[in-house]
């Protein structure tokens, strides 16, 4: 057990497991020495702090790391910006595990605006922020920036094409010029680029209810759009949860975010698949053959939540079709905790987890019968 809260994000170098806690801690640990019974994680010195506001996020307990990524020699995070009014930038350090220098990577010109966001507690501030950085091709990376329940008096900035909420944005290496790929995203916790095919897979928190799993295809000259907060097959959250109760408030909810049952009805592009009850989805991973021999289109998808019962706790397994049009095989791994994170280490054919109640690092490996 690490024995931090929030949790923890995970990337792989080399033979080594890199950890960043909700603390924004920097630690590692060999790959061998997880097999061990009592595991000696190593602290990494970094200059993260100058960068995120400590009174704000680390003290009540919100995490200002969003996820980490380790692409060519380069560790990025995603990160709640004490310069940024509550949206996401990212740093980028090269990989020392003596000492990262994180320098500004990529930040934009926009705030979340306080008065109107429905934001009544800070404790929604690291809600629908997305954060998840993948390598996409030589040159960029992609990177998801969620909702953050941001609305002007006339719509949704995540139905606004010039705005980055709600979007994935490819982000060039050295220029870092963007690209908007996708809108119409909530918050984007998961998310792959399948080299082979060329698509990216990307999940979302929907409200109450309606979790997504959306394809977006990057070689379309438009910007793909999923809907939200127009199309959802979720529900808004009863107003017992938010201070809400003000009526003007709901009429405009309702305007805004009607949340209507159908995507494609509307022009928005259908989910691949959805979750009532929420699952409270997180990552998402591919699992080779080399794990399971059965394995061919096979995922791994995280989730939160608190109800086993309604798939919450579990590694969702998944199997597409060849043309990725069509999931033809479900099953469920209960594992009786929130999973944060997920990934799998090529190196010892294992599927390493950040389990969150406890917290804790869990190995997972298949043993055929």
């Amino acid at each position: 057990s690490m024995g931090m809260k929030p949790p923890a994000y995970l990337s792989i170098f080399q033979n080594h497991l890199i950890i960043v806690t909700g603390k924004a801690d920097f630690l590692y640990v060999s790959l061998d020495e997880l097999k061990k019974e009592n595991v000696n994680f190593n602290f990494i010195k970094t200059n993260f702090d100058e960068l995120i506001d400590k009174k704000k996020y680390i003290l009540p307990g919100l995490s200002a790391p969003r996820d980490i990524e380790i692409i060519d020699d380069n560790l990025y995070i995603s990160y709640h910006d004490k310069n940024s009014c509550d949206k996401l930038s990212i740093a980028q350090a090269k990989i020392n595990v003596n000492y990262l220098n994180f320098k500004n990577f990529f930040t934009w010109n926009a705030c979340v605006d306080k008065n109107f966001g429905f934001k009544t507690t800070d404790t929604l501030l690291d809600q629908q922020s997305g954060g998840r950085i993948r390598d996409f091709d030589k040159e960029n990376i992609i990177f998801t920036i969620g909702s953050f329940d941001e609305y002007s008096e006339e719509k949704s900035l995540s139905q606004d094409m010039s705005s980055l909420f709600g979007s994935i944005i490819s982000i060039n290496k050295k220029n870092k010029s963007y690209k908007i790929l996708s809108k119409g995203h909530r918050n984007q916790q998961g998310l792959y680029f399948d080299e082979v095919n060329k698509f990216i897979l990307s999940t979302e928190h929907g409200p109450d209810g309606g979790d997504e799993l959306n394809i977006i295809n990057p070689r379309l000259k438009n910007i793909q759009n999923f809907g939200w907060p127009i199309s959802s097959y979720g529900e808004h959250y009863p107003s017992k949860h938010h201070d809400w109760e003000n009526i003007n408030r709901i009429d405009l909810m309702e305007k805004l975010a009607p949340l209507k049952k159908s995507h494609s009805d509307y022009g928005f592009i259908e989910p691949i698949k959805f979750w009532t009850p929420s699952i409270a989805i997180s990552e998402v991973i591919k699992v080779p053959a080399k794990f399971n021999p059965s394995f061919e289109n096979d995922f791994f998808i995280s989730s939160m939540g608190n109800v086993v019962a309604e798939g919450d706790h579990s590694i969702h397994h998944l199997r597409f079709n060849k043309e990725f049009k069509k999931i033809i095989f479900e099953d469920k791994i209960i594992i009786k905790e929130r999973i944060r994170d997920i990934i799998y280490s090529k190196r010892d054919n294992s599927v390493i987890l950040v389990l969150g109640n406890t917290p804790s690092l869990a190995v997972l490996t298949y043993k055929p019968n």
